[in-house]
C-alpha cells in the first residue's frame, strides 16, 4: 500500500489564518467558514494553474477530508492559465492569474455567498492584504524612458521594458480603488 506524505501548517492565506493540509498536487485550507481545495493542473511538465473548490462548512469545527471532489452546494473554479488561490477574507476569495513575475497579472475577487465574480483588475506583484479590509498592489502607469528611471539601463539589460508604477489601495467593502502618492520604477517583459 502506497503512503502519501501530508503536512499540516498554519498559514495566512487572506486575512484569516487557515490550517493548510498538503499532499502532492493538492493543498487544502481550513478556514472558520470555508474549506478550500486547491488542485494543481499540469500540461506536460508545466503547471497550467489551479482548480479551486470551495465548500461552506456547517460550523467552524467541521472536519473535512482533503480529497478533491465536487459536492452539491460547492463553488468550483476550473483551471484558467496561471490561476492560483490567493486567500479568503470574510466572504471574499482572491484569485491571482498570471504567467510570469515580470508581467501584468489579474486579481479577481469572488463573493462566496453569491458565487459571483465581483471585481477584476490588472496589477503588478507584490500584492498586500493586511487585516484592514483593504488590498494594495502596484499598477503600470506608463513605459519609462531612460530619463524617467535611474535604473532604466539595468532593467533594459535584464531584457525588460522599464516602467513607471503607482501603488493603489482597494477597499474590499465598496471596491473603491484609490491611487496613492507612492511610485516606483520597475520592469515588464
Amino acid at each position: 500500500m502506497a503512503r502519501i506524505a501530508l503536512y499540516y501548517a498554519r498559514v495566512s492565506k487572506g486575512t484569516e489564518t487557515a490550517v493548510e493540509i498538503s499532499s502532492p498536487n493538492l493543498s487544502c485550507y481550513s478556514y472558520a467558514k470555508y474549506f478550500v481545495f486547491v488542485r494543481g493542473s499540469m500540461q506536460g511538465e508545466m503547471v497550467r494553474g489551479d482548480d479551486i473548490l470551495v465548500r461552506t462548512k456547517v460550523n467552524k469545527q467541521e472536519q473535512i477530508l482533503c480529497k478533491y471532489g465536487v459536492k452539491p452546494g460547492d463553488f468550483e473554479l476550473k483551471v484558467d492559465l496561471g490561476q492560483s488561490f490567493g486567500g479568503i477574507t470574510n466572504d471574499l476569495m482572491l484569485v491571482d492569474t498570471g504567467i510570469g513575475p515580470n508581467q501584468e497579472r489579474f486579481l479577481s475577487i469572488y463573493n462566496l455567498s453569491s458565487r459571483n465574480q465581483v471585481y477584476k483588475t490588472t496589477y503588478l506583484a507584490p500584492i498586500e492584504l493586511p487585516a484592514t479590509g483593504q488590498v494594495s498592489f502596484w499598477r503600470l502607469i506608463k513605459f519609462a524612458t531612460m530619463d524617467d528611471c535611474s535604473n532604466a539601463q539595468e532593467v533594459t539589460s535584464a531584457g525588460l521594458r522599464p516602467t513607471i508604477e503607482k501603488k493603489f489601495v482597494l477597499e474590499l467593502r465598496t471596491f473603491d480603488l484609490q491611487e496613492t502618492s507612492l511610485s516606483r520604477c520597475g520592469g515588464l517583459e
